[in-house]
């Protein structure tokens, strides 16, 4: 190549390269024409509404081509290895029709398919909502099939154990089963306040049950309706055998209108065993720093104000009341003499909280009314202005009349008068006072002015009590066409009279009359014993507990008589039923006698005609039977009998059996065994043997004299042994009758049992397990530890050897009466 003078050497190889590459390639133009009448061929708008201000459809037309490393022409733009070679404006004339065509079609077409899409959503919304509402039926209980599982019939469930609602197809009927547990054999004891309201019931789940949703258990119950001081509440029992409350809820179903259900929820369990009964209701409030105040649902005028900062951290306050009316105090009056002088008091106030560290105020209304009513009343008198006034009457002084009272109580302590209590008259007929510290329980009692202050707390245990109480007759009822068969009952006392027409209706119109007015508690444990001539047919007893709002104390059992030929001379077998219940230190009812630690409520007399006279039944004679305790039985004289040969007929000599009875015992056995002639010789002598003789000595000496001295040698082992048994049953007798004495009669070795069972050789470890075991009871405490003794001892223990312990351990006055009572020399 000829270049001009200047052109630098690199530039060479690239002009080369250029006109390489321009003698490949081809000068060109792009053309892109329309037709004049129809520019519309082949191209159209992308959008008919765009551009809508213009008169044309305005693009561009744009050439593109491929691109490499090696070729790379002049382009506007390179893209992804394309290259735009030019781009060439166009433009598409708008038809009037043809847009108004399109536009109409668009539009049709726009509409239907938002049509189609609102109906799409629609019915998609519709179609989950379904699903939704399908689901939601399905999971809510109420809407869950009932499964009604049955238990023998009450007077209030007509059989009704409980109703178990489960999920649709979660549930099989036979995978569950329902019992009813007798109170007697269950763990259940009832605390202050409570009442047992329903059956209690027990439900075992199958194995094959498995819980894939919870499921609902609603029990029945029968809680009065009209005392809105308490609610009914589900009581769950444990593992350890103890009782909890647990969450639950009303139920009402359609097809059980009349009865009342509370129901419980579980995920899953394979025993469960739950009662409902009925407690105060309880009112609780958080409480700060700032305070705040705690207003009673039962009675909203007994207000507990906490002032700021009483309490250093949030803290809860509960708050229970005991409503008690006038009838209540006008009842203990008429029932305990020592609370004559009682006027009115005010509902017991139940607290629990953390101790304050400061004093709280408490309203409550004022017992009895409102004084300032009563004193205006006492002020207008119609006694002349001169008329003199004798002894302390003094017209408008209330304090004269009556006197308020604050008392408190504390957990396990006694009832204790708050000495200097200042009450500030309130709002309507309320009082407030200031309280120092939170008690558990406290009343404010209103009492004669004479009241001595130690009275009070006396009063306050009364009233306490009388609350737990129940007035109840006892109802032995029998049958007038089967005496045998009775009914016994334990009912209030203000029931009883249309309960006795209910059971004359039935025909139990026969028996004694009820018994007094006697007081127990809730829950609490009566046994029925017979006295006398007369006693259950399948018991010596018969125990039931009573629930005034069950019928749990109703029992129909059948009586017999114990021995039909005793009371000859009376028109009827005789005897009397005696009711007896468990006391303790704390709880003393009034009994007629107290034994052992149990009390009897009441005696009633009961007679049972006698059958009438059947004819004489001949006289059977019957056979000799041996004394099995002794060592001469059947089995000693049939041995004897049969090694004996024919030494027996001196025997008999020895034995001074006659000859003439010998020879009527041959006649009798002529076609007989030998051994059985024997045997009714030594029978025969047996029967005829003074009561006081030595019988196994006598016979031994006999079978020696007739050279059988084999025979007589084990007798006289077999005697000796049996002596020798007997002397360690006598003494084992004295040593527990002894056991007895101590511990019912001696409080000194009573109260040091623990040094004296040590002493006599019992380990720490057994004196700490007796301790525990019997903690309720010291007498039986020192039983168990010289038990204990007895038992580790043997025959090692002798009553000496406890004679000389006890007296060692300086209780000689019992020492020396277990002496001379049993007669032992030391």
């Amino acid at each position: 190549m000829k270049t001009k003078y200047e052109t630098e050497s690199q530039e060479v190889p690239r002009i080369a390269k250029e006109l390489e590459t321009y003698l490949q390639e081809r000068v060109v133009k792009m053309l892109f024409r329309q037709k004049d009448t129809n520019p519309w061929v082949v191209i159209k708008p992308r959008e008919f509404y765009a551009q809508k201000g213009l008169w044309f459809f305005r693009g561009f037309a744009q050439y593109w081509t491929n691109v490499n490393k090696d070729y790379m022409p002049k382009v506007i733009t390179v893209k992804d290895n394309r290259a735009m070679l030019c781009e060439m404006p166009v433009k598409l004339p708008k038809r009037q029709e043809e847009e108004q065509r399109k536009k109409d079609e668009e539009d049709a077409a726009k509409r239907r398919a938002a049509e189609e899409e609102r109906q799409r959503k629609i019915e998609e919304r519709r179609r989950r909502e379904e699903t939704e509402r399908l689901e939601r039926e399905r999971r809510n209980s109420k809407n869950w099939a009932p499964y009604v599982y049955e238990v023998p019939a009450t007077d209030f469930d007509q059989g009704i154990g409980c109703i178990v609602r489960a999920m649709e197809g979660t549930l099989e009927k036979s995978q569950l089963s329902c019992d009813k547990i007798d109170q007697l054999d269950s763990t259940l004891r009832l605390q202050e306040n409570e009442e047992l309201v329903s059956d209690i019931v027990c439900m075992m789940a199958d194995e094959t049950f498995k819980f894939a949703e919870p499921i609902w258990i609603a029990v029945p119950h029968c809680s009065p309706r009209n005392i809105p001081s308490r609610i009914p509440v589900v009581l769950l029992q444990q593992e350890d055998g103890s009782w909890k409350e647990t969450v639950s809820q009303n139920a009402t179903f359609n097809d059980y209108k009349e009865f009342r259900f509370l129901e419980l929820s579980f995920k899953e369990f394979t025993s469960m065993t739950c009662a409902i009964i009925t407690r105060l209701k309880q009112d609780c409030q958080t409480i700060n720093k700032k305070g705040g105040k705690l207003t009673s649902s039962v009675d909203n005028k007994i207000v507990i104000t906490i002032p700021q900062d009483v309490f250093k951290f949030t803290s809860e306050i509960k708050l229970q009341v005991q409503p008690v009316d006038q009838g209540i105090v006008t009842d203990l009056k008429l029932r305990h003499d020592g609370c004559a002088n009682l006027l009115a008091a005010s509902a017991i106030v139940y607290l629990d909280s953390s101790n304050p560290e400061g004093p709280i105020n408490v309203s409550v209304p004022y017992p009895g009314g409102s004084p300032k009513k009563r004193a205006r009343q006492k002020a207008i008198s119609k006694r002349p202005a001169t008329a003199p006034v004798y002894g302390r009457q003094q017209i408008g002084k209330v304090e004269d009349e009556d006197k308020l009272h604050l008392v408190v109580k504390d957990d396990g302590e006694a009832w204790v008068r708050i000495l200097k209590a200042d009450f500030i008259p309130g709002a309507g007929d309320t009082i407030s006072f200031i309280l120092e510290s939170i008690h558990s329980k406290l009343v404010v009692m209103k009492t004669k002015y004479q009241t001595e202050s130690q009275e009070v707390p006396r009063i306050a245990k009364e009233l306490e009590t009388y609350l737990q109480e129940r007035v109840v007759k006892m109802l032995f009822r029998q049958k007038d066409t089967d005496p045998q068969d009775v009914i016994i009952d334990c009912q209030k006392t203000e029931k009883c009279e249309k309960l006795m027409a209910k059971y004359k209706s039935e025909g139990f119109d026969f028996g004694p009359m009820p018994s007094e007015d006697i007081c127990v508690r809730e829950g609490q444990e009566v046994e029925v014993k017979f006295r006398d001539n007369l006693t259950f047919s399948d018991a010596d007893s018969l125990r039931f507990i009573y629930n005034s709002n069950l019928d749990t104390a109703r029992r129909q059992v059948v009586i017999k008589h114990r021995e039909f030929y005793a009371q000859k001379c009376l028109e009827f077998f005789r005897g009397s039923a005696q009711y007896w219940t468990n006391v303790n230190k704390d709880y003393m009812p009034k009994v007629i006698t107290v034994k052992d630690n149990r009390a009897m409520l009441c005696e009633l007399p009961v007679k049972l005609p006698k059958p009438p006279p059947q004819d004489p039944v001949p006289n059977i004679k019957a056979p000799i039977r041996m004394d099995s305790e002794g060592v001469l039985n059947d089995e000693t004289l049939q041995k004897i009998s049969h090694q004996l040969m024919d030494e027996w007929e001196h025997l008999s000599k020895y034995l001074n059996v006659g000859a003439s009875h010998v020879n009527a015992i041959k006649r009798q056995n002529v076609n007989s065994d030998p051994d059985k002639l024997v045997f009714d010789v030594l029978q025969h002598w047996y029967k005829t043997a003074g009561r006081a003789e030595n019988k196994a000595k006598t016979l031994s000496n006999a079978l020696k004299k007739c050279g059988r001295h084999d025979l007589a040698k084990d007798l006289d082992d077999r005697d000796e042994q049996y002596q020798r048994i007997k002397l360690q049953q006598a003494e084992e007798k004295r040593l527990l009758d002894a056991f007895k004495f101590i511990s019912q009669t001696s409080n000194s070795v009573i109260d040091e049992w623990k040094d004296v069972v040590r002493s006599l050789g019992v380990s720490d470890a057994d004196v700490v397990a007796i301790e525990h075991d019997y903690s309720r009871s010291l007498k039986e405490q020192c039983y168990q530890g010289l038990l204990k003794w007895h038992n580790q001892a043997g025959h090692q223990g002798t009553l000496k050897k406890l004679i000389r312990v006890i007296k060692k351990c300086k209780h000689n006055q019992i020492g020396d009466s277990l002496a001379s009572k049993y007669d032992i020399r030391l």
